[in-house]
């Protein structure tokens, strides 16, 4: 088991959300392209020359880190635009119920003044 595989399946344990094991599935899918692009990196980088094996790991390292790295600053961000929709409708929720308040006190002052001119009549 990889140690991008193993850090995975923990954040997916601690994932805020839903809890389907999306994340573990986005986590998989990350690195693995990790994986193909240091591959792909690999082959751009040693055409024709012999690059030492550290190299290659180092590389394999960099780029799997560069991958998480970008899903997890997709997932913040992501996580971020739903704080920010969670705030916007609970202030819109108390916008809706002091409208409602003030309606509400508007009518029992008019219902008090008609009923206070009728009385004294």
């Amino acid at each position: 088991m990889s140690p991008g595989y193993r850090m995975c399946r923990k954040s997916a344990s601690t994932d805020f959300g839903s809890g389907s094991g999306q994340t573990f599935v986005g986590c998989r899918v990350l690195v693995a392209t990790g994986y193909a692009l240091t591959s792909f990196l690999t082959l751009l980088v040693r055409p024709g020359t012999s690059l030492p094996t550290w190299w290659q790991g180092v590389l394999g390292v960099i780029c799997v880190v560069a991958v998480l790295a970008l899903g997890m600053f997709v997932r913040a961000r992501r996580q971020l635009a739903l704080i920010e929709r969670e705030r916007a409708a609970s202030e819109q929720e108390l916008r809706v119920a002091q409208a409602r308040q003030m309606e509400r006190n508007r009518i029992a002052r008019e219902m008090h003044d008609v009923l206070a001119h009728r009385c004294r009549c």
